[in-house]
């Protein structure tokens, strides 16, 4: 077998792969030819020629054989048993080019792609509360806020607290009224669940609390974030730079880096409700 893949950049993730996959003798770059066909990696910033990164790989003294492949020498593979990545664009060009190749796809995260990007993924909290008389309240009230909200798609409610004291608590606004979900529709309608979410006209929860507390005066660092869902990676980055410790929450996934983005800030994230 032989190892079929579009490298980029050269990063952790790859050189995992390639020790795992150490007993394949040959690596196959996508070339520069057929990676045109796939504009959005061809304008990429990071990106380094394929012929650059054959060197590279050849220093690694990995594999006997690293050969950058064209859309001609591609075709002389079919037929061939293949291990490449699991992304969209290098399956668009197996079923492309090779469509009786047997390809093993390796799950191994080395890049976003066009699908991935959409994945929601299941939250590691740091801890799960399910019998805590002080912060199923606090939860049960960020539920009340949340069904206030006149957000069709979604309903999150928010609380604000610090030293077992409610500082602020809001929920998910429609703008630029609450009522232009009833006159004029919504646009999320058109678009799957967790797919473009930065396309909206909702205020979320947790910066809309944010914002309320700031109008009041009052310093959100240190405090801890009561959400009824966990949050969007854009409310992620707002919760982290507000200097929040702890954010509880009850239900949701993350997409993109939302998980990370807190747990590099050194927010807690916590599970409340039973453990499953």
């Amino acid at each position: 077998m032989a190892l079929l893949l579009h490298v980029p950049v050269i990063h952790q993730g790859y050189l995992q792969l390639f020790k795992r996959r150490e007993n394949e003798k040959t690596l196959y770059i996508i070339g520069e030819e057929l990676i045109k066909e796939f504009p959005l990696l061809e304008h990429e910033i990071r990106r380094v020629s394929p012929p650059q990164v054959k060197k590279m790989i050849d220093c690694l003294k990995i594999f006997e054989t690293v050969e950058v492949v064209t859309k001609k020498t591609l075709t002389k593979l079919e037929g061939q048993r293949l291990i490449s990545a699991d992304e969209d664009e290098l399956k668009t060009l197996i079923e492309k080019y090779l469509p009786d190749s047997d390809v093993t796809y390796d799950h191994a995260f080395l890049r976003w792609d066009a699908r991935n990007v959409r994945n929601q993924e299941v939250v590691n909290p740091d801890l799960v509360i399910s019998h805590d008389k002080f912060k199923s309240l606090v939860m049960a009230r960020a539920k009340r806020q949340a069904s206030k909200s006149a957000d069709w798609f979604r309903q999150v409610g928010a609380v604000l607290v610090k030293d077992r004291k409610i500082l602020a608590s809001s929920f998910n606004k429609r703008q630029p009224t609450p009522h232009a979900g009833y006159t004029e529709g919504d646009p999320r309608n058109f678009l799957a669940l967790g797919e473009d979410t930065h396309l909206r006209n909702v205020l979320h929860a947790e910066q809309a609390v944010i914002a309320e507390a700031a109008k009041n005066g009052i310093k959100a660092q240190d405090a801890d974030l009561y959400v009824t869902t966990f949050p969007c990676p854009d409310c992620a980055a707002v919760i982290a730079e507000a200097g929040i410790r702890r954010c509880f929450f009850s239900e949701g996934y993350f997409q993109l880096d939302g998980e990370k983005i807190l747990k590099r800030a050194g927010v807690k994230i916590i599970k409340v409700g039973n453990e499953k």
